[in-house]
């Protein structure tokens, strides 16, 4: 895990140099979650995962609501669809990333990229 403010400030610096904020919003965490910082329906979705796999979904989770937050959506929990993408809301575009007790969730509007 990388808990060195140096590092914490380039992949920041990094992340937002790649997705200005607006239009995209962007989340880094570094230090592992728990079931804690779950929405109540997101808590079935890591039922009878390992510890670091439950570590990882809530962390990631962690970061998405902090952009959610960001975006005017506060209290919405992140499904999964069948393959165990996160489900975001209609209007909003997204991905979670987790590897190495780092997490990274980036979001933007859809109609952004509309034609």
């Amino acid at each position: 895990m990388h808990t060195n403010s140096l590092y914490s400030s380039w992949a920041h610096q990094a992340v937002a140099a790649l997705l200005p904020s607006p239009p995209f919003y962007f989340s880094i965490c570094e230090t592992p979650k728990d079931r804690q910082v779950l929405h109540k329906f997101e808590l079935p979705l890591i039922a009878g995962a390992s510890i670091k796999r439950q570590q990882e979904f809530c962390s990631g989770r962690f970061c998405a609501h902090q952009v959610l937050d960001r975006m005017g959506y506060q209290d919405i929990p992140l499904l999964a669809d069948p393959y165990g993408a996160p489900v975001w809301p209609g209007s909003i575009t997204g991905s979670i990333s987790h590897s190495g007790g780092i997490a990274v969730a980036a979001a933007v509007q859809k109609k952004t990229f509309a034609h």
